[in-house]
């Protein structure tokens, strides 16, 4: 089995919410193993901004090319970013 592990985070309007949205949405794509709890950060680099929700969780990987991955990913991200796509 392989695994992929992916990073979350959401800073902008209902984070929390944002969160289980996209958990849900790569729950489509890849099936669940493990996942960190939900914990708040703060930003580096640009600190002018909202705290950060982070969760970390880990996906068994099945027969998926990291450029399927990038798409599902990126495809995920422009849905419910921040400017959203309806």
């Amino acid at each position: 089995m392989i695994g992929l592990i992916l990073a979350l985070g959401s800073n902008v309007g209902n984070c929390e919410g944002n969160l289980k949205e996209c958990l849900k949405y790569l729950s489509e794509y890849f099936e669940i193993i493990d996942h960190s709890s939900l914990y708040l950060s703060k930003p580096v680099d640009y600190l002018d901004q909202n705290d950060f929700y982070n969760i970390v969780v880990e996906y068994q990987l099945l027969k998926k090319r990291p450029s399927e991955i990038l798409k599902i990913t990126q495809s995920i991200e422009k849905k419910n970013g921040p400017n959203k796509k309806n």
